[in-house]
């Protein structure tokens, strides 16, 4: 494509570059730009070419990867266009005002669905039946990826999902809730499922989750290696200290590798958590009432000498929790602190920390002096990238952080 001049050769390009390149990375905001720019001018001729009738088709890496469409979309179009393109992910578009679709059962048969791994129904409604009939065919030779939206996240559907026996083990289910939620009876379904045998990755957010299913996740057999249990909407998934403290005990928490308790669980009991995940690179904490007594216990316990971040936003951990985190031997490569209550005093540990790739100072109570005042010093935290709100900030001082940092998302700065 370089070759013939063909633009498909940048975008490869490019998306290579950010599929390596961390969120935070100074370089990251213009090749995301160069991307869009790419995907305005040339992306619907790269669709033309292909015979994808009424199905929106998406590119990765100058391939039609992702479709999504309504069912008798996917029947009618996916066979042509899947001779032509890799197309390895499916995102279902059901109406549920529409009424029982008649093309569902018709995708029972569809061949072209055999190189699927990921199947998404993130917009509308199948019937529990419908969707237990879907996933059972034998078209399902490559599936390793389950996503439901919240209207597919109840009980009976869990249980549908449950009953699947499918070719090759799934690796990857999540459960988007918002309103809806599959609820502990749902969990319990889950656990006892053949097809959750083999999960690398489990997110079950905004179910409306309570102790029973962290203690039953705590004890099943299952060996993940991704779980998340934020809350969400108005299905909160919470669990109490006593329930973490069991969840510590989890034989697989040893090789797990990330973890999100946003909004869901007890800070003070998060330590002994924590310390049990041996293998534990990421943390997602935020909004866990975490103080500044459980995050010293937490950088005690854990060390973080090779943890690629921790976010603890929306914590009431103060100045006190910024100093327990500048006095570890190591830190996080990215820090996510906004919402901390940290004031002049905790930025000011900040500055003599370790240093970190990403440093999130938004929403806290920071006033430019402070800033200004380090900066005179030559003592301004040492990061890559840093996120902090400037509203009041003289425009000196905004230039002067601009040039300090490769990246910074200085919020409401003067221009």
């Amino acid at each position: 494509w370089r070759a013939r001049g063909d633009p498909r050769g940048e975008f490869v390009e490019v998306q290579l570059a950010l599929a390596d390149m961390p969120r935070w990375h100074p370089d990251r905001p213009a090749l995301e730009s160069r991307q869009l720019a790419l995907q305005r001018a040339h992306l619907q001729s790269w669709r033309d070419a292909l015979p994808h009738g009424d199905l929106a088709v998406h590119f990765q890496r100058g391939f039609a990867w992702s479709v999504s469409g309504t069912p008798a979309e996917v029947r009618d179009d996916l066979p042509r266009l899947a001779e032509h393109a890799p197309v390895t992910h499916v995102d279902l578009e059901v109406d549920e005002d529409d009424g029982p679709d008649t093309a569902l059962p018709e995708l029972e048969e569809c061949a072209a669905l055999a190189g699927v791994r990921e199947l998404a129904i993130s917009d509308g409604f199948i019937e529990p039946a419908a969707f237990g009939a879907l996933l059972a065919a034998d078209v399902w030779r490559e599936l390793r990826g389950v996503t439901l939206g919240d209207a597919m996240c109840s009980r009976q559907h869990a249980a549908e999902l449950a009953r699947v026996h499918p070719a090759a083990p799934l690796r990857r289910i999540h459960l988007a809730g918002h309103i809806s939620g599959i609820g502990d009876d749902g969990v319990d379904e889950l656990l006892r499922a053949p097809c959750t045998a083999g999960l690398d990755e489990l997110l079950l957010h905004g179910q409306g989750l309570t102790d029973g299913s962290l203690v039953a996740l705590a004890q099943s057999p299952l060996r993940l290696r991704h779980l998340g249990l934020a809350s969400v909407g108005y299905r909160d998934n919470r669990f109490t200290a006593a329930a973490v403290r069991a969840a510590a005990r989890a034989p697989w928490l040893a090789e797990l590798d990330s973890i999100t308790l946003t909004g869901a669980a007890e800070g003070d009991a998060l330590p002994e958590l924590l310390a049990a995940g041996r293998s534990l690179r990421a943390a997602w904490l935020s909004r866990t009432e975490l103080d500044a007594a459980a995050l010293q216990a937490i950088v005690d316990a854990t060390g973080f000498a090779d943890w690629r971040e921790l976010a603890v936003s929306g914590n009431p951990i103060g100045d006190a929790g910024a100093r327990a985190l500048a006095a570890g031997p190591a830190l996080p490569r990215v820090l996510a602190l906004a919402g901390c209550g940290i004031g002049p005093d905790g930025l000011r540990a900040l500055a003599a920390a370790p240093p970190v790739d990403a440093l999130d100072l938004r929403d806290n109570p920071l006033p430019a002096d402070g800033w200004s005042a380090l900066l005179a010093m030559d003592r301004l935290p040492r990061t890559t990238a840093l996120m902090v709100h400037a509203r009041d900030w003289p425009v000196e001082l905004v230039d002067a952080v601009r040039r300090r940092y490769p990246r910074a998302d200085l919020i409401g700065a003067a221009t």
